[in-house]
């Protein structure tokens, strides 16, 4: 009955580490900080939405892929962070304004969004 070296007990706590949940309390600091912000995306994207609707096809379809973003990374801070009516309230509005914005995006704009080496390629 020898003693474990220091290196797996190290490995077995890093191991158990990653086994708990990233999620955090609904009232903690971090996420009252993570809706705040989602919150000020989501108004943010709404107002460029508002701006890109009288500009041309390819102002009009950056402005709704940036918006889908906005709202799933705001849905995600959502399940993330509420809980109980209110959760199920802005998830679904999260939800369904991406989705609207991935119906217009593959109908308007070509289908699929372009990978990161395509957006970074010149044009001409």
């Amino acid at each position: 009955m020898g003693r474990k070296p220091a290196s797996v007990l190290v490995l077995a706590l890093l191991a158990a580490a990653a086994a708990v949940s990233p999620a955090l309390p609904q009232g903690s600091p971090q996420c009252q900080r993570d809706l705040f912000f989602a919150e000020g995306a989501m108004r943010a994207s709404r107002y460029k939405l508002n701006d890109a609707a009288s500009g041309d096809q390819a102002t009009r379809c950056a402005a709704w892929r940036g918006h889908e973003d906005a709202m799933r990374k705001a849905g995600a801070t959502f399940r993330r962070c509420l809980t109980g009516p209110e959760r199920a309230e802005k998830v679904a509005i999260a939800d369904r304004e991406a989705e609207g914005m991935t119906s217009a995006i593959r109908a308007q704009c070509g289908g699929t969004r372009p990978g990161p080496v395509e957006r970074l390629r010149p044009q001409g």
